[in-house]
């Protein structure tokens, strides 16, 4: 029943940032209990809608995500949420807070490397597993994000990273970024 209800919540989600209900969209969330489902549900929403939100609710939502994200017991999926959040800020805003805690969670996941977010909700009765994914490409825009803003920040926090293979994907990212802004128009 409960695996019901989470995936009814992600699939109305969308109908409740059109309408902007945030309201009614957190109440459902916040009773959602896999944190996972329940940050992927605030992600979605920021993400979707991120600009528009009133000041009180987009702060709302980010820290309704970095809860539920601290509650995530997988070190991958924490790190995939964690990168998803920050690149989802950055879009608009730079806080470097957001950035320092991905880079923490990237480095507490062994074998991250620019993961998507994913959560399955398993429906026992049903026999049935539900598979949703989100930020394809949050690592790069994370990255690409820190380097826009500041370039020296964006070069410390790709070092701190481990594996070093994360690390040069997250240099390689930052620099194509400032490459891309100070190119010549026409090349």
């Amino acid at each position: 029943r409960r695996a019901l209800f989470d995936i009814f919540v992600l699939r109305i989600e969308s109908q409740f940032v059109k309408s902007e209900d945030y309201n009614r969209l957190e109440n459902y969330a916040l009773r959602i209990e896999s944190p996972a489902v329940q940050a992927f549900v605030f992600l979605k929403a920021l993400e979707a809608d991120y600009a528009k939100m009133e000041t009180a609710t987009r702060l709302n939502f980010i820290a309704n995500a970095e809860k539920a994200i601290e509650k995530i017991d997988d070190k991958l999926t924490k790190a995939s949420a964690m990168v998803l959040l920050a690149s989802i800020i950055l879009q608009s805003d730079y806080d470097l807070r957001s950035a320092l805690n991905a880079v923490k969670a990237i480095n507490a996941a062994d074998g991250y490397v620019g993961d998507p977010f994913k959560v399955a909700i398993q429906v026992p009765a049903l026999g049935v597993t539900y598979s949703f994914t989100f930020g394809k490409d949050s690592f790069e825009q994370f990255f690409r994000g820190i380097a826009l803003r500041n370039w020296a920040e964006a070069q410390l926090q790709a070092t701190q990273l481990r594996p070093k293979y994360t690390a040069l994907l997250a240099e390689v990212y930052a620099a194509a970024a400032i490459l891309k802004k100070y190119s010549l128009p026409g090349n």
